[in-house]
């Protein structure tokens, strides 16, 4: 305890601090708490008295000359047009887009905002469907249709089965839009080499590293990029992601995501936690991606040794009835625990309990031995005698 704060705030002090106090009144203290220092007041210092010696000022906006130039092509072979697809989902919702390349090398991006329930399947299938609706729109008959969804791309070629029910209206719905092309095919790629898409889904490293709008960036989509883009800073060749309390996160590419996911789960010390453990322990350790916590997620569920040494999920194979009690006793129960090792000092052993599920009253009593004559007594003098015969 502050020993200043004891001697102004004692109601009756005696002895010395009586002294003490009456020493000090003549000077008209008043004791305050000293409060913390919080971090806006150390900014408002900085603010106010500047260094001069090696001062730059700060880029705080972004030139908007030239298109953002996105990634290599991953299919150079081909000559036709092309679309790429992919989605995006956080705790706020779930974004789609899609980047139709013409002959000619012109891009139409396209993207939009789902603004009900589904999963990232649906997601998947829905930026499928977006990009296929605009290059029917654009009277095209020949497309090669790339995406980073294994699924997806196996079950529209029927390669796999649909067993899922909210998912067959959107294959029906892709197999009679691929009917109205002349030549579709469809080729999954890995997600670090889908990379039209990721810039629609804000793709922080290039655009950091450009210093460029994506084009055709609306003055909202704009702000919300600057706005994100605060958050990470740039050194060297390595981009850093400020937290809420000042520190760096380390931002790390496709190669070293997976060295991480493989030492930090299943390393000489990886205790094989489940996706969102681990996405908090990578976090932990200095590290971060955007799609940190649903790559965790598929890691684990691909882990063999977490599949096989899992938790066992004893789902009953019917559905359960609830037990419903209507009314005092209508539903209860009784139960004598076994015979106590150590007797209690007055020598009793057993342990009878009677519970009502309706009111949830609980009564417990014990005995030296159990008898026909304690449980009737029992029941006559805790549940007869108070609520009437059950």
């Amino acid at each position: 305890m502050d020993p200043l704060k004891y001697t102004f705030q004692k109601p009756m002090p005696t002895g010395k601090l009586a002294k003490w106090q009456i020493l000090l009144s003549k000077f008209d203290i008043v004791y305050v708490t000293q409060k913390a220092i919080k971090r806006q007041a150390l900014a408002d210092y900085l603010a106010k008295n500047p260094v001069d010696q090696d001062y730059m000022p700060l880029t705080t906006y972004f030139p908007d000359e030239e298109g953002l130039f996105v990634g290599e092509d991953v299919s150079e072979s081909y000559d036709g047009c092309m679309m790429f697809f992919d989605e995006a989902s956080n705790s706020i919702g779930v974004e789609i887009g899609a980047v139709l390349i013409s002959e000619t090398g012109q891009y139409y991006p396209i993207s939009a905002k789902i603004r009900f329930y589904c999963t990232n399947n649906m997601a998947e299938y829905e930026a499928c469907i977006l990009g296929l609706r605009m290059a029917i729109d654009m009277s095209i008959k020949e497309l090669l249709v790339i995406g980073d969804s294994d699924l997806l791309v196996h079950q529209v070629q029927g390669e796999w089965a649909t067993k899922n029910i909210k998912i067959l209206p959107y294959l029906h719905y892709i197999k009679d839009l691929s009917r109205r092309f002349t030549k579709i095919e469809l080729k999954h790629v890995p997600r670090a080499q889908n990379e039209f898409t990721d810039a629609l889904n804000y793709d922080i490293r290039r655009l950091i590293e450009a210093q460029e709008y994506p084009e055709n960036a609306t003055s909202k989509q704009k702000r919300t990029l600057k706005r994100i883009a605060n958050h990470f800073f740039l050194n060297g060749e390595i981009i850093y992601r400020i937290t809420s309390d000042l520190g760096l996160l380390r931002c790390v590419d496709t190669a070293e995501e997976t060295r991480l996911l493989e030492v930090i789960h299943a390393g000489t010390y990886g205790p094989h936690m489940n996706g969102f453990t681990l996405a908090k322990k990578i976090l932990r350790a200095g590290y971060f991606w955007m799609t940190m916590e649903r790559d965790s997620i598929q890691y684990m569920q691909m882990c063999h040794q977490c599949q096989v040494h899992g938790d066992f999920i004893r789902v009953p194979p019917n559905e359960l009835n609830v037990m419903g009690s209507l009314w005092p006793f209508a539903t209860w129960g009784m139960d004598v625990s076994r015979p106590i090792e150590l007797p209690v000092s007055n020598g009793h052993r057993f342990i009878l309990v009677a519970i009502d599920y309706f009111i949830k009253w609980v009564k417990a009593s014990t005995y030296k031995a159990m008898t026909k004559k304690v449980v009737a007594d029992f029941v006559r003098n805790n549940i007869v005698c108070r609520f009437g015969i059950p």
